[in-house]
């Protein structure tokens, strides 16, 4: 974003987050860079902005539709707006960013947690890898669904809240793989002749 005048302003939002007050705006107000860069005295004074190519945040309600909303898709709204003239293209960008985060954590963080606990109880055996056997039988048999449900209801539900349940949830499948291969390792005849070495 550049604004001209007698200090020929840069600024990247993309960087960093710039105050209200820098734009002459109120403190309590988010600064909204489209709607800063749509007004006359931007325009008149030369400014010019760069904005990707959905430029609409996923809040962000329409205030020049052609019709009521929801409104079909056109050049600037490829996907149209919902009832409240928010663009459904943005919403969804914003909403697979969150979908993306949340599998790629969980997947990531359950299957650590299971490697670990897996690999712990392959190694050990005996009484500990039967104990863990039985936690891991235990933990799996407690339907996940309810479980998430009650969490939702008496504790204020977000999403690092979900990432962190489901990776408690999620880490017995992979933990049986792990311990399972590990069990198997530990009977190759180049484990065995490294222990009698």
């Amino acid at each position: 974003l550049f604004q001209p005048g007698p200090d020929k302003q840069w600024f990247f939002p993309l960087l960093k987050n710039y105050p209200a007050a820098m734009f002459h705006w109120d403190e309590s107000v988010l600064v909204d860079y489209l709607h800063f860069s749509e007004g006359e005295n931007f325009k008149r004074s030369g400014g010019w902005a760069v904005f990707p190519p959905v430029k609409f945040g996923p809040n962000r309600v329409s205030d020049h539709l052609a019709a009521a909303p929801p409104t079909a898709p056109d050049s600037q709204h490829w996907l149209g707006t919902d009832d409240r003239g928010r663009d459904v293209l943005s919403r969804l960008l914003y909403g697979i960013r969150n979908s993306f985060w949340f599998a790629l954590v969980v997947a990531f963080g359950s299957s650590l947690l299971g490697a670990v606990i897996g690999s712990a109880l392959g190694c050990a055996g005996g009484k500990v890898d039967l104990i863990g056997q039985r936690v891991m039988e235990f933990w799996a048999a407690i339907p996940a669904i309810y479980l998430a449900l009650f969490i939702s209801v008496c504790f204020r539900a977000n999403l690092n809240l979900l990432i962190c349940f489901w990776v408690c949830v999620g880490w017995p499948v992979s933990a049986q793989y792990v311990r399972g291969e590990v069990l198997s390792l530990k009977q190759r005849e180049y484990f065995l002749a490294s222990k009698l070495m």
